[in-house]
């Protein structure tokens, strides 16, 4: 199923439409439209979107629409989706190992304790 998004911008008016897009994705999205440039994790972001529109457990989506199901039981995967994965999950889950590259603005704050 598809939820089309509704991204607005009090500039330019609503963005054009998108397509399929991952959640992950939106934060990218709604800074494009506004017109704010990031260099950290959005803009690894915007470089993950040129490769894939959706990245799901059960399936990547390139924005040709080009669909490979069942990726994550393939015995290679993309070094990209890789990176992307063990990011989401530090940032969540880990030690935070990325922050000072990606979230360099929440390093010096009290982050809510990790049980790992």
């Amino acid at each position: 199923h598809e939820t089309p998004p509704v991204i607005w911008s009090n500039r330019t008016g609503p963005a054009e439409h998108m397509g399929a897009v991952s959640p992950a994705f939106l934060p990218y999205h709604i800074l494009k439209t506004a017109g704010i440039s990031h260099p950290y994790y959005t803009g690894f972001l915007g470089e993950m979107s040129e490769h894939y529109r959706v990245v799901d457990r059960n399936l990547l989506l390139t924005p040709a629409g080009e669909a490979t199901p069942d990726w994550a039981r393939q015995k290679e995967i993309d070094p990209a989706i890789r990176d992307f994965r063990l990011l989401q999950y530090d940032m969540m889950f880990g030690k935070r190992h990325a922050a000072p590259d990606f979230f360099p603005e929440t390093v010096d704050k009290i982050v809510a304790a990790h049980t790992s």
